[in-house]
C-alpha cells in the first residue's frame, strides 16, 4: 500500500517498472499490524550494504520501518540513510545509521547532493577493502 500516491507519482524510482500490491500477504501476518515495506535504494560492496530511504519533507517514518531499518543496522553489516528529499536538488542533509558497540549510532549530517556523493564514494572506497 502507497501512503502518499501523490508523493509516490511525483517522483517515482530509479528503474520503475510498476507496482506490486502487496496487501495480499496481510492476513499471513495478523493479528499484527506488520505490513511489507520497500527499500528506496540498496548497493552492496564486499558483503556490505548501504541503505537508502527517502521521505518527503517531514514525513513521519512509520514505527514499523524505523524498527526494520535499526534492526538491519544491528546486524552489523548494513548503514542506512535516510534523505528528507525526493530529488537530488532537495537534499541539505541527511541521518546516518551505523552499528555502534552497543547501539545504533544515528548521526545527522549537513550536505547537498555532491556531498551526500563524497560520503557514498568514502563508504564505498571503506566497503571495498579486504579484511
Amino acid at each position: 500500500m502507497i501512503k502518499d500516491p501523490e508523493g509516490f507519482n511525483s517522483s517515482p524510482s530509479a528503474s520503475f517498472d510498476g507496482l506490486f500490491d502487496w496487501d495480499f500477504l496481510l492476513p499471513a501476518f495478523a493479528p499484527t499490524k506488520i505490513a511489507p515495506m520497500d527499500l528506496d535504494a540498496v548497493i552492496e560492496r564486499g558483503g556490505k550494504f548501504l541503505v537508502f530511504e527517502t521521505k518527503k519533507g517531514e514525513t513521519e517514518i512509520p514505527r514499523g520501518q524505523i524498527i526494520t531499518l535499526e534492526r538491519l543496522v544491528e546486524t552489523g553489516p548494513f548503514t542506512v540513510i535516510i534523505l528528507r528529499a525526493k530529488t537530488a536538488s532537495e537534499i541539505t542533509g541527511w541521518d546516518c545509521w551505523y552499528q555502534g558497540k552497543m547501539e545504533v549510532n544515528k548521526e545527522h549530517i549537513e550536505g547537498d547532493s555532491v556531498a551526500l556523493v563524497a560520503f557514498t564514494r568514502r563508504w564505498f572506497e571503506w566497503a571495498s577493502r579486504k579484511g
